[in-house]
């Protein structure tokens, strides 16, 4: 640790979530490392291998002597390939290769998805995306007829690859706390400069039952938690902060799929 504090590496700090959750962190005496584009104490872009691999070195210049918390909020809200390269691969690439740098007391790492997991998808860009098979994903984004799918489909590969490895030995097994976090509608400036008209427009289309939109700092509240050393038994949700929207969306029984397998029932 740096001076006996834990230390944190945040992606997209420069902004938004990411700003929020780095002030937050160290308001509470967490040494943050943030990455960004620009502006932030290591500049990269993670849409590209090479700036994944500038990470990985740049993390390991700063903090020789390990980190203790990773969170991988970069993303971008984009209809073309740059959602599957920084969403998804750039998410997992920065998960994958700071996660040897996790020291062993209470090693957390927290992902921002997005409620969109909910939405429709592309499946074989999703399924790519699993394969690790980048090359293909964006040729298949590329070639896509259903361009606005891809935001959500980036997401719903990232929770699927929570899901799929949070309890493997390398992350649960090892004693790290892999986690994801789905916001709703966030209050941004971009957002609070729109009209009333879309302001209400947006309302329906992305419920948010309890108390409207949240804030950057709302998120920041429940990735700080899991982050958290206190945070000792969580581990491969993906915990919607919505505001109860998701339970709109979505079947009440989420169990059910999951009680069909267990019993072998078709």
């Amino acid at each position: 640790m740096t001076g006996g504090r834990r230390t944190a590496v945040v992606t997209g700090s420069g902004r938004g979530i990411g700003k929020a959750t780095v002030e937050l962190l160290e308001a509470q005496g967490v040494h943050v490392v943030g990455v960004d584009l620009t502006g932030a104490d290591i500049n990269v872009d993670l849409s590209t291998p090479e700036g994944r691999a500038a990470l990985e070195a740049g993390v390991l210049e700063r903090c020789p002597s390990g980190i203790d918390v990773i969170v991988a909020n970069a993303g971008v809200l984009s209809d073309d390939e740059l959602s599957v390269q920084v969403n998804y691969f750039g998410a997992v690439e920065t998960l994958e290769r700071l996660r040897p740098m996790l020291r062993a007391d209470a090693p957390r790492a927290v992902v921002v998805a997005s409620r969109s997991v909910l939405k429709p998808v592309d499946d074989a860009i999703v399924e790519a995306c699993l394969d690790g098979d980048e090359a293909r994903a964006v040729a298949l984004a590329r070639q896509s007829d259903s361009r606005h799918l891809l935001y959500a489909t980036s997401k719903r590969a990232i929770a699927r690859w929570i899901r799929r490895n949070a309890a493997l030995p390398v992350w649960a097994g090892a004693g790290i706390a892999l986690n994801g976090v789905g916001p709703g509608a966030v209050l941004t400036p971009m957002i609070a400069e729109r009209d009333p008209a879309e302001q209400a427009r947006l309302a329906v289309e992305r419920p948010m039952p309890l108390g409207g939109m949240a804030t950057a700092e709302e998120v920041a509240e429940l990735i700080v938690f899991l982050a958290d050393a206190k945070n000792s038994k969580i581990a491969g949700q993906l915990i919607f902060i919505d505001g109860g929207g998701e339970t709109l969306m979505g079947h009440e029984d989420i169990w059910e799929t999951m009680m069909r397998k267990t019993s072998g029932k078709p």
